[in-house]
């Protein structure tokens, strides 16, 4: 495990103006140039839709805890943190973005997001149409991780996780997540029609309610507009379950203190599952989880703190009110 500046793994980032539907606020984010995918590489959804990666459940437990990936092409496949995995025995979503080799055959750790099994006719899962950010966010996911020792108990903590950031929507239906952002698309409808894919913006920083809730960057404007729906799926549901809805807005100069802010800190660097470097970073404001491979950043999620005035685009030099300090620790 290696040590590295932030402003070392960061791009140099622009950004645009701020657009928003209701409370929800997107800041897009420039890079230099028009940079191409990292050779070429194919996203999840589209190697599984194109026949050339087949993902089943690799457990034989109760409780999904890894899948197993299966590629049948020589081009790199990207999968992201956040990703939904949908079928099989439980729904789940990926907890770090990886980068699989040509015909590669590769163990991936997920989180599950229903608490019951079912049978299923097929063992194959599908790419769900959400990523998850803020609600079961990879930030809870490793959190929980390094606090539990077996990793069926970080399972079952996750999907207290989930239950907590009302993800599971119908509890008489073992709270399938792509069933529930299904019962809010109309709603939805109306955040795609206002707010389309920024052109040529490799990245964006979402904000609810004036507060920052998550910044994704990628390598290549390809994939922000072929993930665009999901993560726009994703923002949407944020803004329209928060119970602050005072329709504040953020602003680009908030957007750039978060980048500079991140950029300032130290990360850790380790060797990823697949192929590069995972990325990880947590401050008592952010936490970051990314992938880079030969110096080429691929993704990056970044989440403010539950108690980081960060979020508001505030100064970080405060305090927060005792009352929420005692939230955040648990207790």
């Amino acid at each position: 495990m290696n040590t590295i500046q932030m402003k070392d793994v960061l791009p140099a980032l622009t950004p645009g103006e701020a657009i928003g539907h209701n409370n929800l606020t997107l800041v897009p984010l420039w890079g230099e140039g028009h940079q191409r995918r990292y050779q070429e590489y194919m996203l999840a959804s589209e190697a599984i839709d194109a026949g050339v990666m087949a993902i089943t459940e690799a457990s034989d437990s109760d409780v999904v805890s890894e899948v197993l990936a299966v590629t049948h092409t020589r081009r790199l496949i990207l999968l992201i943190n956040g990703e939904e995995l949908l079928g099989a025995t439980q729904n789940s979503i990926l907890t770090s973005s990886i980068l699989l080799p040509p015909k590669a055959e590769i163990r991936i750790p997920v989180s599950c997001i229903e608490d019951e099994t079912y049978d299923s006719a097929s063992p194959f899962l599908r790419s769900g149409s959400n990523i998850h950010g803020s609600g079961c966010t990879s930030r809870d996911i490793q959190h929980i991780r390094r606090m539990c020792e077996r990793r069926d108990s970080g399972q079952k903590a996750a999907l207290a996780i989930a239950s907590q950031h009302d993800i599971c929507e119908d509890s008489s239906s073992a709270a399938d997540l792509d069933d529930g952002t299904a019962a809010l698309w109309d709603v939805f409808e109306l955040y795609h029609e206002a707010l389309p894919c920024p052109a040529d913006a490799c990245g964006v920083v979402a904000a609810v309610a004036g507060r920052f809730i998550v910044m994704d960057v990628f390598d290549s404007p390809l994939t922000l507009h072929v993930m665009w729906p999901r993560l726009l799926s994703s923002y949407a549901k944020d803004a329209e379950t928060a119970t602050d809805q005072s329709g504040r807005r953020f602003t680009p100069q908030k957007a750039q203190q978060i980048i500079t802010y991140v950029g300032e800190q130290f990360c850790q660097t380790s060797p990823a599952l697949g192929l590069g470097q995972d990325i990880r970073l947590e401050t008592a404001h952010v936490t970051c989880q990314g992938l880079r491979v030969k110096e080429m950043l691929l993704h990056l999620s970044i989440f403010p703190k539950p108690c980081s005035d960060l979020a508001d685009g505030n100064s970080i030099l405060g305090i927060c009110p005792p009352s929420q300090r005692r939230r955040a620790s648990g207790a």
